[in-house]
C-alpha cells in the first residue's frame, strides 16, 4: 500500500462551503449557515510519494438545521404580579405569576433549602411563604412580630434555609425557624431612622444586617450590636437599597434603585 503524501479537494460543490482532508482521505466539510437540505458529490484527490494519485468522489448529505423555537412568553397575570428573569441579558420576563395582595411586604428567600429562592409576603403580622415560583395558596403561614415591624429574610444560623427576622425601632428580633413565638436572638443596631438590609457580607454562609444612613452603608458581620465592621459610601440619600451576590463570589454587596427623570 502506498503512503499518501498529500490530499486536497478538487471540486468542493456549492459556494460558501469549506472542506479539509487528511492524508488518509478523511474529509471534514463546513457548510454555510444558509445551506439547504441537499446531497452533493465532492471530488477528493490523494497524492502519493511516487507522484501518482487517486481521485475519489465523496457523497455528502447536508440537512438544513431547523430554526430554534422561540419560547412563548408567559401570559401576563393580573393582581399582585411578579415578572422574573433568570438571565441578566434578557429583555423579557421568563416567569410570571400573581401572589399575595397589593400592599403586602415582599420577602425573598430559600425557605426549604433547595438552593432556589422563592417568594413570600407579610401582611400585618402574618407571613405567607411559597416554595415554588408560582401563585396559589401559601405553602406555609405563621404570625411573627407586630404588624408595625419591618420583616427581613436571611439564613441566620447557616443551615441552608432562610427564616424571618423583624426590626422594631433599632432592635432586631431574629428567628431561626419558620414559625411564630419568641425570638431566638435579639439585639440593637443602628438607629430607628436607618433603613435595614440583610446579606452574607463575608462569605461565611450566615446572613447578618447592615443599615443605610444617607449615602452610607454600615455593615455588621455578626448578629450583634456595636460598631459597624465595614462602612462604605455609595449612591445617594433616598436611594432604595438592594443587596445580592451579583457576581457569584459568595459575598453580598449593595445596589441601589433610583428613579431618574
Amino acid at each position: 500500500m502506498q503512503r499518501a503524501k498529500s490530499a486536497n479537494i478538487c471540486d468542493l460543490g456549492p459556494t460558501g462551503w469549506e472542506a479539509t482532508v487528511s492524508e488518509s482521505g478523511t474529509v471534514e466539510v463546513t457548510v454555510s449557515e444558509a445551506a439547504e437540505t441537499a446531497e452533493v458529490a465532492i471530488a477528493v484527490t490523494v497524492n502519493y510519494g511516487d507522484e501518482s494519485s487517486d481521485t475519489a468522489t465523496v457523497n455528502v448529505a447536508v440537512t438544513a438545521a431547523e430554526e430554534p423555537e422561540v419560547p412563548e412568553q408567559p401570559e401576563l397575570p393580573t393582581g399582585n404580579s411578579f415578572l422574573l428573569s433568570n438571565d441578566w441579558s434578557a429583555s423579557e420576563y421568563g416567569i410570571a405569576f400573581a401572589f399575595g395582595r397589593d400592599g403586602d411586604q415582599l420577602l425573598v428567600g430559600d425557605w426549604d433549602g433547595d438552593n432556589v429562592d422563592s417568594l413570600g409576603v407579610r401582611r400585618g403580622a402574618t407571613v405567607y411563604l411559597k416554595n415554588e415560583l408560582a401563585g396559589g395558596n401559601a405553602d406555609l403561614s405563621f404570625n411573627y412580630g407586630r404588624a408595625s415591624d419591618t420583616a427581613l429574610a436571611g439564613d441566620w444560623d447557616g443551615n441552608g434555609k432562610d427564616s424571618i427576622a423583624v426590626r422594631r425601632g433599632d432592635e432586631f428580633l431574629v428567628k431561626n425557624e419558620l414559625a411564630g413565638g419568641n425570638a431566638d436572638l435579639s439585639f440593637n443596631y443602628g438607629r430607628a431612622s436607618d433603613v435595614a438590609f440583610a446579606g452574607d457580607f463575608d462569605a461565611d454562609s450566615i446572613d447578618t444586617f447592615g443599615v443605610h444612613r444617607g449615602d452610607e452603608f454600615l455593615i455588621n458581620n455578626a448578629l450583634a450590636g456595636g460598631a459597624a465592621d465595614l462602612v462604605l459610601t455609595y449612591g445617594e440619600a433616598g436611594d432604595a437599597v438592594l443587596v445580592g451576590d451579583w457576581n457569584g463570589d459568595g459575598v453580598g454587596t449593595p445596589g441601589v434603585n433610583r428613579i431618574i427623570r
